[in-house]
C-alpha cells in the first residue's frame, strides 16, 4: 500500500482521487567560481544587514536572488521571503570602488592586456570583468 501511495504522489500529484497542491521551490540563483571581495567589509555589511532586518522582520530569512557585476565588483541583491524587502550587499565599498581601478593598473604595469587578465581570472574561476 505505501508503495502505491508513493507511485500515487508521484505520477498522478493525487491521493484517493483527490488533487495534492504541489510545492515548487523558488529558483534561487547558484553563484559559481570565486570572487575579489573585500572581506572586512562584507562580513561586516552583511551581519549587520540580517541583524538589522531580524528587528523589523522576526520570521524572515534573506534570500539570494542574483548577482549583479560591475568589473570585478559583485553585488548581491537579497530579499527576504517574508516581507519581500530587497537588499544589496557589495563585494567593496562602492565609494572607494579599488578593485577595477587596481586590476587596470596592474594590468598596465606588467604590460599585459585585456585579454591576458581575462585569461588569468578564467584560470582562476573568476567571472570574467563584464
Amino acid at each position: 500500500p505505501k508503495l502505491e501511495i508513493v507511485y500515487e504522489i508521484m505520477n498522478h500529484c493525487s491521493i484517493n482521487n483527490s488533487k495534492l497542491d504541489v510545492e515548487v521551490e523558488e529558483h534561487v540563483p547558484k553563484l559559481h567560481g570565486y570572487r575579489i571581495v573585500d572581506i572586512e567589509y562584507i562580513l561586516r555589511q552583511t551581519v549587520t544587514l540580517q541583524s538589522e532586518h531580524s528587528k523589523k522582520c522576526t520570521g524572515g530569512m534573506l534570500v539570494l536572488q542574483e548577482e549583479i557585476q560591475k568589473g570585478l565588483v559583485s553585488r548581491f541583491v537579497y530579499r527576504c521571503n517574508i516581507c519581500e524587502k530587497t537588499k544589496i550587499v557589495y563585494s567593496e565599498n562602492p565609494e572607494k570602488e579599488i578593485i577595477n581601478r587596481a586590476t587596470v593598473w596592474g594590468t598596465l604595469a606588467t604590460g599585459s592586456t585585456f585579454a591576458h587578465t581575462s585569461e588569468f581570472l578564467s584560470i582562476l574561476d573568476i567571472p570574467p570583468m563584464r
